[in-house]
């Protein structure tokens, strides 16, 4: 897999847990009210079921992102630069 192919695999899986999260969150029960005093709640997803599936995309997207960083720090990008310009003082 290419860094271009990761970095957007990336962006794709941080959005599917924000979109799991948010259904595991506000959508997952279903509230009916009968009068005032009385509340039905049902369960509409499974939440365990749900809090997998986001634990195992956090999980391949903490790998992803070691996996990019590794191939960032062996990859030379051909320019050399002297620091020392930059962190000298006013004279």
């Amino acid at each position: 897999m290419t860094i271009s192919a990761a970095l957007q695999l990336e962006k794709a899986i941080r959005s599917r847990i924000a979109n799991l999260s948010s259904l595991r969150s506000s959508v997952s029960i279903r509230e009916r009210f009968f009068g005032n005093a009385e509340k039905e709640v049902t369960p509409q997803y499974d939440v365990k079921a749900l809090d997998s599936i986001v634990v195992a995309l956090e999980k391949l997207l903490f790998d992803l992102d070691n996996a990019i960083k590794s191939s960032n720090a062996k990859t030379d990008i051909g320019i050399e630069i002297d620091s020392s310009v930059v962190f000298e003082s006013l004279k």
